[in-house]
């Protein structure tokens, strides 16, 4: 199982694309959590880099959507698995996460 939690900066600079669009970036950091179920193998927490892109649709309404790609990086030690290669070493780890949220403003 693997758990990732991160926190960062979101910009959303206004005017680019209209009043009811903005393009959103993002830069943060994190770590993630590899949990195994597995004989002779070790939990392991490691540091995870997050991009993203994506676009906010401000509406003169209560509702507002948001969609975005994050690309999560990071690195894996694969010398605490029971089955190891040839020589341990940290194997890279890239995530693509697309995600899309709705919001409500009183």
């Amino acid at each position: 199982m693997v758990t990732a939690g991160t926190a960062g900066v979101l910009l959303a600079p206004t005017g680019w694309l209209g009043s009811h669009i903005q393009p959103t970036f993002r830069l943060g950091g994190g770590f993630k959590w590899y949990a195994f179920d597995l004989a002779q193998t070790s939990n392991q927490v490691r540091p995870t880099i997050d991009v993203g892109l994506g676009l906010r649709g401000v509406g003169t309404g209560p509702i507002e959507v948001t969609a975005e790609v994050r690309y999560m990086m990071s690195s894996f030690d694969q010398g605490k698995l029971p089955t190891r290669g040839i020589a341990p070493q940290n194997q890279r780890q890239n995530d693509l996460v697309f995600g899309v949220g709705f919001g409500i403003r009183p």
